[in-house]
């Protein structure tokens, strides 16, 4: 499938396919170099490896990558919101 519907399909996939949707989208940015989705495609992949594979280590990696390598999408609300969420209280 293009970029655009791997991303779609891997929203609509249940809580035990996490570690293949997690996998899936490793691989994303060689698989879609020219994607404009390649950003979207990391954040959720540290959602999932935070939320569902208790990955925090991986996720917040991959969150430092996002905001690096992607500024535009690391000032985005959403990004934005969900790296406040992280902090300790």
């Amino acid at each position: 499938p293009d970029d655009e519907a791997l991303l779609q399909l891997t929203r609509s996939a249940g809580r035990e396919d996490a570690g293949i949707v997690n996998t899936l989208l490793a691989d994303f940015p060689e698989a879609y170099p020219d994607s404009t989705l390649i950003a979207d495609a990391m954040f959720r992949r540290a959602r999932i490896c935070i939320e569902l594979l208790r990955d925090g280590e991986t996720g917040v990696g991959i969150l430092k990558q996002i905001a690096q390598d992607y500024p535009a999408f690391a000032r985005s609300e959403a990004f934005k919101r969900y790296r406040e969420r992280l902090k300790p209280a």
